[in-house]
């Protein structure tokens, strides 16, 4: 038995990690032959600079508001919660002046915004359960919204429960 148990340990992690290193590597010669191709989907304009309509397509979402304004409703609540709850989380370094963005007693919002991170999240959550969602989600995405809602819900009853 100890035969074993030695063989699964010692040698076959080591012919693992060969295996591991020597298919990476063909992989990447393999990716390094083949031959380059041209940019299959051009959305920008050539004369104007694109990073400039790449910022605007990620802060504003247009295509979003255009198909879904409810969605792109909630999708914006959820980001703005989240943008304010890091500024609120960062002054809770208190020796750091420079950080103290607006001094008050209270976290940021009052509560409100964990509540409405919490009513965009559920928004989210319940999204999927409809079609055509509901045909592209995955396991993954049903924990990754419950572990984002649980953090909020947890971390804004700290807040609640102190009024």
């Amino acid at each position: 038995m100890q035969t074993v148990y030695y063989l699964v340990l010692v040698p076959m992690v080591y012919a693992a990690f060969a295996v591991f290193i020597f298919g990476t590597a063909w992989r990447l010669a393999q990716t390094a032959r083949r031959p380059a191709h041209g940019a299959t989907l051009q959305i920008f304009p050539k004369k104007d600079p694109a990073w400039l309509y790449a910022v605007a397509d990620t802060f504003f979402m247009p295509s979003i508001l255009r198909h879904s304004p409810v969605l792109w409703f909630f999708l914006a609540v959820f980001h703005l919660a989240v943008a304010l709850l890091i500024i609120g989380h960062l002054e809770l370094f208190a020796q750091w002046r420079l950080l103290q963005i607006v001094p008050h007693e209270v976290f940021l919002g009052k509560g409100f915004v964990g509540l409405a991170a919490s009513v965009s999240l559920l928004f989210l959550f319940f999204r999927r359960f409809h079609a055509p969602v509901r045909d592209l989600s995955v396991p993954e995405d049903y924990y990754l919204l419950i572990l984002l809602f649980l953090t909020v819900i947890f971390g804004s009853q700290m807040d609640w429960a102190r009024r």
